[in-house]
């Protein structure tokens, strides 16, 4: 028994890396705005995204947990007390962040979506403490009609239009009033 003890003494156990979901922290103040300057609030989902400095740009993953804008800190911050893991990197190792906010179930299929500008940091987690969304920018959420709207709009006014130029080329005026002899 004390000789297995032994052996496994000698194995390192390293943790997987977190980071604390936080915009507005010591040395960090990245609120998150709508395009016209407003502050976001509650409705939007906010997520971290992440990928080892030396893999392609288009292999960011998503991290877990999500989070909400709160109130506790001013519109448009995100503040959570659960630390995001980072599966498959330990802690003390470099990472790449992005951060978006998006108002749907997921970033692809969202109609109000914005992100970071990427920043690297350093992974807390194991024995340190998570680490902190340093270099974290402000960013500005942009949304765009859904395509149904504009579908019905486009529709909307293809209809009325047909309708009018009828009425001008059958010479036909709706009467609204009555007629009198």
């Amino acid at each position: 028994m004390i000789n297995t003890l032994g052996y496994m003494g000698c194995i390192t156990v390293r943790g997987q890396g977190q980071i604390y979901f936080r915009t507005k922290f010591p040395y960090i103040d990245a609120p998150v705005t709508y395009i016209d300057g407003t502050p976001v609030s509650i409705g939007l989902t906010a997520q971290l995204f992440g990928r080892r400095p030396d893999s392609p740009s288009a292999s960011l993953t998503p991290l877990f947990p999500t989070s909400t804008f709160t109130s506790s800190l001013g519109p448009g911050y995100v503040n959570s007390d659960n630390p995001v893991n980072v599966p498959g990197v330990s802690e003390g190792n470099l990472y790449e962040v992005t951060m978006r906010a998006y108002n749907g179930t997921a970033w692809e299929t969202s109609t109000c979506r914005g992100e970071s500008k990427a920043f690297t940091l350093i992974l807390g987690g194991g024995i340190m403490p998570p680490q902190t969304l340093v270099g974290l920018q402000p960013f500005s959420v942009n949304c765009i009609p859904e395509p149904g709207t504009l579908a019905l709009v486009g529709f909307g006014g293809v209809a009325l239009a047909v309708f009018g130029l009828r009425r001008v080329l059958t010479g036909r005026e709706d009467r609204i009033c009555c007629e009198r002899d």
